[in-house]
C-alpha cells in the first residue's frame, strides 16, 4: 500500500520542481537514501533526458499519467523522525491557530488568508486553486480583492513575511524546514524574500535575535 501527494500546479516545470523539493525535504528531515515506491507526471515523456528523472528521484517514474504523484511506503508514513520534537509541532500549531482565531469568516481577504496558510506547506498554493476552493473563478476572486485595495499576491507575500519572522525566531526549526513551511521551492528562493522582507539572511537575523 503507498500514501500519494498530488500536485494540481499547471506548468511542467513547477510541478516537477516541487515534488523533487518534497522528495529533498524527505531526504533531509527523515533519512539521506530515502526513495520514494514511484512518481508519476502527467508530462509526456521528453525524446531527450527522460532517464535524468529516475535519477533525481532515484524511483521509477511513470509519464503521461492521469495526475502528477509522489507514492510512499505506507510503513515511512508511521516513522518517527530523527529531529521530531512535540514542542516544534505545538508552537507550530499554536501560531496558525492565534493568527485563524482573529479572522473574519465573512472577510473576503481573510478567507484568502485561511486557504493560503492551509495550501502553503503542500505545494499547491496558487491563486486558481485558492479561487477553486472559495468557489469562484480566479477573475472573480481578484476584483473582490482589488475592492479592498489588495491582491493575492500582496496577501501572499505578506503572510509569508509575518510566518518566516515567527518560525525564524523559534530555534528549534531549520532554515529548510521554515522553507518547505512557506512553499518555497528551496533555501536559496527563501533567503533571498527574507532579506527582501528584513533587510537580512534568515541565518544573520536569527542570530540578531539570539544575541539580544
Amino acid at each position: 500500500m503507498d500514501i500519494e501527494i498530488i500536485n494540481t500546479v499547471t506548468c511542467d516545470e513547477t510541478i516537477e520542481g516541487w515534488l523533487m523539493a518534497i522528495v529533498q525535504m524527505c531526504r533531509h528531515i527523515f533519512r539521506p537514501n530515502f526513495n520514494p515506491l514511484k512518481v508519476q507526471l502527467v508530462r509526456e515523456k521528453p525524446e531527450i533526458g527522460a532517464e535524468l528523472f529516475e535519477q533525481s528521484f532515484k524511483c521509477p517514474v511513470e509519464f503521461s499519467s492521469k495526475l502528477n504523484a509522489i507514492h510512499f511506503a505506507k510503513e515511512d508514513m508511521f516513522v518517527q523522525l530523527p529531529a521530531a520534537s512535540s514542542e516544534l509541532a505545538r508552537v507550530n500549531d499554536e501560531i496558525v491557530i492565534q493568527h485563524l482565531a482573529r479572522l473574519d469568516r465573512s472577510d473576503i481577504v481573510r478567507q484568502v488568508e485561511t486557504k493560503i496558510i492551509e495550501l502553503l506547506p503542500t505545494g499547491e498554493c496558487n491563486k486558481e486553486r485558492i479561487a477553486s476552493l472559495l468557489n469562484m473563478s480566479p477573475r472573480n476572486m481578484h476584483g473582490k480583492l482589488e475592492q479592498r485595495d489588495t491582491s493575492y499576491q500582496e496577501i501572499l507575500d505578506d503572510l509569508r513575511s509575518q510566518l518566516a519572522i515567527q518560525y525564524i525566531e523559534q530555534d528549534s526549526m531549520s532554515i529548510s524546514q521554515i522553507t518547505y513551511q512557506l512553499g518555497f521551492t528551496d533555501t536559496s528562493n527563501f533567503s533571498r524574500a527574507f532579506r527582501r522582507w528584513t533587510g537580512h539572511s534568515p541565518s544573520e537575523y536569527r542570530k540578531a535575535k539570539a544575541e539580544n
